[in-house]
């Protein structure tokens, strides 16, 4: 079997103003055989850049999976959310799932994306 270097891919974030909001992070290599592909998830990791950031993340997953026998992919997701909680109830201004992943195909190639929903 051979093996891809340890890749990272990220993405950021921006508000209204343009500021960056916040970069998640995902990292990881894979082990291929021109028949078949597997993950091996190194880290994944947010961070932060406005001070008095108000967004929380919650249900933070991150691992490897194969997709197929022939596609595998290494991730991390969450749900971030910021808003007020009046009287103990939450109330979500903004609130969206994002799932950071690099993909690897039974011939090595990688290749990064997210969904933002």
């Amino acid at each position: 079997m051979s093996y891809t270097d340890t890749k990272t891919y990220s993405v950021s974030w921006y508000n209204y103003l343009g500021s960056k909001v916040f970069t998640v992070y995902t990292q990881g290599y894979f082990g291929y055989d021109f028949n078949s592909v597997e993950p091996h998830h190194v880290d994944s990791w947010y961070q932060k850049h406005i001070i008095f950031n108000p967004w929380q993340v919650s249900n933070w997953q991150e691992g490897g999976q194969a997709i197929s026998s022939t596609l595998a992919e290494v991730y991390c997701s969450g749900r971030y959310s910021w808003g007020y909680t009046i009287a103990g109830n939450y109330f979500a201004v903004q609130d969206k799932y994002i799932k950071v992943y690099i993909t690897c195909n039974r011939f090595g190639q990688t290749s990064g994306g997210w969904i933002d929903n």
